[in-house]
């Protein structure tokens, strides 16, 4: 399968949204454009999920319905990706999908983007060697065997170190 992690893009802060709770910040106006530049990237690239998951904070639902209005697919929020999620929750989350040539995108948190690409991508115990910022797009293919995940990435888009 395909797999599209996204950490969700730039948020207010929480004394500018002006909300008691953290899960309710909104994207900020460069979040937003980052949230559509992420999904022109993908577009661009004919990376176009049929599924969209997403921590269901506010600032994650946002982008990845950014992602749905310019690319199509269903969003689905998913408690157990707030933030915290591991990779087993994003597994147990995309489900039988794991199997199939299906692309699917999850927008989450960090550390827990950078927790799974280490997961996924780094031998032993070394840490990611990237910083993840708002907006960031990995493409990985994934391949699940005998209990086993692997995972090469293909493309990578950072709309904060493009400078948009």
């Amino acid at each position: 399968m395909k797999l599209i992690l996204l950490r969700h893009a730039l948020a207010v802060s929480k004394d500018a949204a002006a909300c008691t709770f953290d899960a309710e910040r909104q994207l900020d106006p460069q979040g937003r454009r980052h949230a559509a530049a992420a999904a022109d990237f993908l577009r661009d690239r004919g990376l176009c999920p049929s599924r969209i998951l997403s921590s269901p904070f506010r600032r994650s639902s946002e982008t990845a319905n950014a992602l749905r209005d310019a690319l199509g697919g269903e969003v689905e929020a998913v408690t157990s990706l707030a933030p915290g999620a591991g990779l087993d929750d994003l597994f147990n989350a995309i489900g039988a999908d794991l199997q199939t040539p299906a692309t699917v995108a999850a927008v989450l948190h960090e550390p827990d983007v950078g927790h799974m690409l280490t997961a996924l991508l780094m031998p032993g115990d070394q840490p990611f060697p990237l910083s993840v910022y708002p907006g960031d797009v990995f493409a990985l293919h994934i391949e699940c065997r005998d209990g086993q995940s692997r995972a090469v990435p293909f493309a990578f888009y950072s709309p904060m170190r493009e400078g948009n």
